[in-house]
This record gives structure tokens, C-alpha cells and sequence, in this order.
């Protein structure tokens, strides 16, 4: 049997034209869109690392070593509403663009200046979740792992010296082992006969109080510290109690969750000096003699006379 089709008529063929057009706006609407940019210093430097996230939401991406990004909104996402780009960079102020999301490329570069006092920096503490120092409503500071490869320290509380502004460190004594007494800020009481004044301690999650146990920085190694923070004041008491009326200091110590499968990391740390007088002075040679007033003779059998 032979089938013979029928030719479409132009009814028909203007359908199927009809059709196509009216498809066309939406396929050309359900289309993906491609956010790519560079990000770099005010000097036009990249920085490699930058985080680049559209707010609100959970896409972006990171910058590679020449400091461009780029990545993709689905086509479900892109409705040509308003949202906000931002990018970041440790170190740096923070920069935000506005602008309407719509199908196809867009590129956004940003310059971000540097933030001298990490005003924009996001600290992580034991009483708030993730929040802009600005927006904080108690005093928190953290030393880093950074800063302290900078300046190794003999001690915990060698760590906290210089770095973190109103903590003050008083060793009492010389004797080795001896800890030193720490006040964030000042003495929150005018009586502390019988108990401590030092800040309640928390090492890798477990709490220590110093009135009962002690300070338990003598017994930390300084090398096995990853990070420090500091929760100035009485602002710690509402998670950790009454203990937290001098302050927390959270320590948190070396781990090998940081490593890949089958690495291992070894750190050595070498130190030596030298100690020497650095410029040596000409002394005056007026009175190294004395003139003779006698005549006399002297141990190498020499005559002296008055005026020699």
C-alpha cells in the first residue's frame, strides 16, 4: 500500500507560521545569564580569591589568579527583577552594584579599596553568627593564624600582645610556669578578693573556668594555636553565663581537618641571633699619661725627669 500525503494548505501553513512566531519571545525569554567581571585593587591590581555573590541568593563565584569571574543564573531565576552583586576580599572594603538581571551576558567589574581597620571584615563569635564588625553590638576581636606566623610567640599570652587593643597582660611573677593575669578592658569589680578577675576560657569547645581550675594558657603551646578571639566586656554572659562577666577568650587549636586525603603537613620553625655591640667609640686619649714631677726611675729601668 502506498501512502500519498496531502500538501498543507494555506491555512494551515499560516498556523504553523503563527505558531513559530508566538514560540519565538518565549524561547528567546527562557534564556541563561552570564555574569562574568574582573576584580582588582585601586591600583588595578587583580585579586585573585574574591568572592562575587548575587545577595539573596546562593550563586557566584571566586576569582582566579588574574582576578576574573564569571558564572551562570539559571533561566527559571532571570525575570529581569532588580538584585545586587557584591564582591569581597579579605582585607578589603566590600563594593555592591544594583542593577536589572536580564538574559544574556553582562559584565561587572569592581575596584575595591583597602580597609585599614577591617571595618567591613565578617567575624565569626561564640555569641553571634557571621555579622560585619560594623553591625556588632559588643567589642570582638580575633588574631589570626596570619598574624601570628607573623610574630611567633613563646606563649598564648604573648599572642595577645600588641594585637588586640583594651586587653592588658600583667605577668605578677618571674617564676617559669606561672601564668599571667589577663583583664579585657578593666577590672569589672573594685573586690575581687577570693575570686578571679581573668576571662572565662573556652579551648576547642570546652569550657574553663579560671576561678576553679585555673588559667590554661601555661599548659597550650604556642605553636598549636590556630586562631584566638576575644569577646570584650560582659557581652559573652548571655550565652555562657555569669562566667563571662570579665570576657571570653576562645582558643582553637591546630586540627588536621584542613587537609587533603593522604597529606601530611609539617611545620619548623628555626630562630637565632646574634648579639654584638653595634658601633664601638673613640676614647678620649688626654688623660691616659701623666706628666712627671719628679726624677725617678721606672720599672724598665727608664730615667724619668720632671716634665717627661
Amino acid at each position: 500500500m502506498v501512502m500519498i500525503g496531502k500538501t498543507p494548505t494555506g491555512a494551515a501553513c499560516l498556523r504553523i507560521l503563527l505558531s513559530v512566531v508566538l514560540l519565538f519571545p518565549v524561547l528567546v525569554l527562557a534564556q541563561d545569564a552570564t555574569i562574568t567581571g574582573k576584580v582588582t585593587d585601586a591600583a588595578g591590581n587583580p585579586l585573585p580569591g574574591a568572592n562575587v555573590i548575587l545577595e539573596l541568593t546562593n550563586l557566584g563565584a571566586a576569582t582566579d589568579a588574574n582576578g576574573n569571574y564569571h558564572f551562570t543564573v539559571p533561566a527559571k531565576a532571570v525575570k529581569g527583577q532588580k538584585i545586587r552583586l557584591t564582591a569581597r576580599f579579605v582585607g578589603y572594603r566590600s563594593k555592591s552594584e544594583e542593577f536589572n538581571l536580564q538574559a544574556g551576558a553582562i559584565g561587572k567589574d569592581f575596584s575595591l579599596p583597602q580597609d585599614v581597620l577591617d571595618l567591613d571584615a565578617i567575624v565569626v563569635t561564640g555569641v553571634l553568627a557571621e555579622t560585619p564588625k560594623t553591625k556588632m553590638a559588643f567589642s570582638a576581636a580575633q588574631v589570626s593564624n596570619e598574624a601570628l606566623k607573623q610574630v611567633p610567640a613563646s606563649s598564648p599570652e604573648a599572642a595577645l600582645y600588641g594585637k588586640v587593643p583594651g586587653v592588658r597582660v600583667v605577668r605578677g611573677t618571674g617564676q617559669p610556669g606561672t601564668a599571667a593575669s589577663i583583664q579585657l578592658r578593666a577590672p569589672t569589680s573594685i573586690n575581687t578578693s577570693g575570686r578571679s578577675g581573668d576571662p572565662l576560657y573556652i579551648v576547642d569547645g570546652v569550657v574553663i573556668d579560671p576561678s576553679v581550675s585555673g588559667s590554661p594558657l601555661t599548659d597550650i603551646p604556642a605553636d598549636d594555636i590556630e586562631n584566638i578571639e576575644v569577646v570584650k566586656g560582659a557581652s559573652g554572659a548571655s550565652v555562657y553565663g555569669s562566667r563571662a562577666a570579665n570576657g571570653v577568650i576562645r582558643i582553637s587549636t591546630k586540627r588536621g581537618n584542613k587537609l587533603g586525603l593522604d597529606q601530611t603537613k609539617i611545620t619548623v620553625r628555626n630562630e637565632f641571633g646574634k648579639s654584638a655591640v653595634a658601633k664601638t667609640l673613640d676614647l678620649n686619649q688626654h688623660h691616659n699619661f701623666k706628666i712627671a714631677t719628679t726624677s725617678y726611675t721606672d720599672s724598665k729601668g727608664v730615667a724619668v725627669t720632671p716634665g717627661d
